[in-house]
């Protein structure tokens, strides 16, 4: 086989391995616009002004990843005393959340805002460790 010398099979072989989904590129195409818009750095910026008022407002113990500027990304990993508890409060608060060694693991971007950060907190209040 010879990807650049490519022939199509005669009769219906030609579609054996399906036809090519559109939605993968349309989605890439519409996130890279998205992007483009606000611009890479802003986007960065505004994460990061989200994460430190989070931790500003966690207590002291209760992050288990980097939180200085630099060291940090977008997601952060939060302690809690019990992770089912906090899941379970979390997805009704309607908080997207996974976990990564036994911590709640979440992100910011740039369609989160400060009310995003109240929402988390409030949720997590009764099980934060720290």
């Amino acid at each position: 086989m010879d990807i650049r010398h490519f022939e199509y099979a005669k009769g219906a072989a030609r579609y054996t391995g399906g036809t090519p989904s559109i939605a993968p590129p349309a989605g890439a195409l519409a996130g890279f616009d998205i992007i483009a818009a606000h611009g890479v750095d802003a986007i960065y910026a505004h994460n990061q002004a989200l994460l430190s008022r989070l931790f500003d407002d966690l207590p002291d113990g209760a992050v288990q990843s980097a939180t200085s500027e630099g060291a940090r990304g977008s997601g952060v990993l939060i302690k809690v005393r019990d992770y089912d508890a906090a899941a379970a409060d979390l997805s009704e608060a309607g908080v997207i959340h996974d976990t990564r060694q036994g911590a709640i693991r979440l992100s910011v971007h740039l369609y989160n805002d400060e009310n995003d950060i109240d929402v988390l907190l409030a949720a997590l209040a009764a099980h934060l460790v720290g």
